[in-house]
């Protein structure tokens, strides 16, 4: 059987095409890390208005947000099986709130640096004292928000950070004649990596 040259070139292209095909196929090592898990808790600071079982304030948080170091943004849901943000009511007076328990977010997030969290957030109109005084919550005329908490934060790979943002209520109320003012005073008071 004789090969005309044609016949040669085009056997010896698809030999080589399969030799090269199959001995330059590799598996590359990417050094890609596991997500860590940043959990954010809200704990409610107050001397003028102790815990009560009866006392309330609903309080609405449509935004937390975690900032990188290159000002990326990691949008913090409430538990790790979210995939938005519900607009949900907590009461920053409940029980879970002045123990620093209260969860207001967690997801899964990149490992790395962060400065800190954006948080955009509103009392949603009452204060309720002793179970039976409702007073009304008017928003100062400086008040905003949207917060920026500026404190750095690390996120491990295959590790849970949590971080507590404390809500100063002493500073964000200010008791009017028949209202409270509302100017939103909040801040990052501890941060722990289990």
């Amino acid at each position: 059987m004789v090969f005309s040259t044609a016949c040669r070139s085009l056997l010896f292209i698809s030999v080589f095409l399969v030799v090269h095909s199959l001995g330059g196929c590799k598996d590359y090592p990417y050094a890609s890390p596991s997500p860590g898990v940043l959990e954010v808790r809200m704990k409610t600071v107050s001397a003028n208005i102790p815990y009560g079982d009866l006392n309330r304030l609903p309080m609405q948080l449509t935004a937390v947000r975690a900032v990188r170091s290159d000002n990326a943004k990691q949008d913090v849901f409430e538990d790790l099986r979210a995939i938005r943000r519900y607009t949900d009511s907590y009461d920053a007076f409940s029980r879970a709130a002045f123990d620093s328990t209260l969860e207001i977010g967690q997801t899964y997030t990149p490992p790395g640096s962060y400065v800190g969290l954006d948080i955009t957030t509103q009392p949603l109109g009452i204060v309720i004292l002793d179970g039976y005084r409702t007073i009304p919550i008017t928003y100062a005329a400086d008040a905003e928000s949207f917060i920026q908490l500026r404190t750095p934060i690390t996120v491990e790979e295959g590790k849970t950070t949590i971080v507590v943002v404390s809500f100063d209520v002493d500073s964000s109320l200010v008791r009017g004649a028949e209202t409270f003012h509302y100017n939103p005073t909040f801040f990052i008071s501890s941060l722990q990596i289990q």
